[in-house]
């Protein structure tokens, strides 16, 4: 692995109208996919919109740091402030995001639970 790869695997570049932004993975809380387009939302409250499946997206990300917690949903471990294991819920900070059924034991399987 290059220099350059060992670089960028710790972020992200995201393109807002003409501009290239880089984001940190540590900096993503949550992705949301919604038809065509993905959109990565940060610690700082911003938002941006990437048209990339989420499928995509997820395979550029390191896996021990995201999981797919929704068809439409991947979350930051780091960002993870509860679980609702009954209601099916992810908290991060206000956000709040639903669990899909087939995600739930993945999720708890990944943590660590004492």
């Amino acid at each position: 692995m290059n220099t350059a790869t060992q670089l960028s695997s710790s972020f992200v570049f995201v393109r807002k109208q003409n501009i290239l932004y880089k984001v940190f993975h540590e900096d993503i809380c949550y992705i949301q996919a919604e038809g065509n387009y993905c959109y990565i939302v940060t610690r700082k409250g911003s938002k941006y919109a990437s048209k990339i499946s989420l499928r995509q997206l997820v395979q550029r990300l390191p896996e021990d740091q995201f999981i797919r917690i929704h068809k439409s949903y991947v979350v930051n471990f780091c960002q993870l402030s509860k679980i609702d294991t009954k209601e099916r819920l992810a908290y991060i900070e206000e956000e709040v995001l639903p669990i899909g059924r087939t995600f739930l034991s993945r999720l708890t399987d990944s943590v660590l639970i004492i």
